[in-house]
């Protein structure tokens, strides 16, 4: 990340919503999200998403963004 603030959701929330047992592969969870593995793989490492890629991967799977990130969703790092 930037020096600048960046708004960002933690990637982990996501994770839980899609896979609460954490057993899913990054290429089910990427093949849930409509997005490639590797994708996946990326965020987990970082451990965050923007805010415009959450929404646009909330939408995707027909939920508003707070139903997912709760209290975080705005959080500015």
């Amino acid at each position: 990340m930037s020096g600048r603030n960046k708004r960002v959701v933690p990637w982990e929330s996501l994770r839980a919503f899609l896979d609460p047992g954490d057993a899913l592969s990054p290429a089910t969870i990427a093949e849930k999200l409509g997005c490639d593995g590797r994708q996946v793989r990326r965020w987990s490492r970082n451990g965050y998403l923007t805010m415009m890629k959450a929404d646009e991967l909330a939408v995707h799977m027909g939920h508003h963004p707070s139903e997912i990130w709760g209290t975080d969703w705005g959080v500015i790092v």
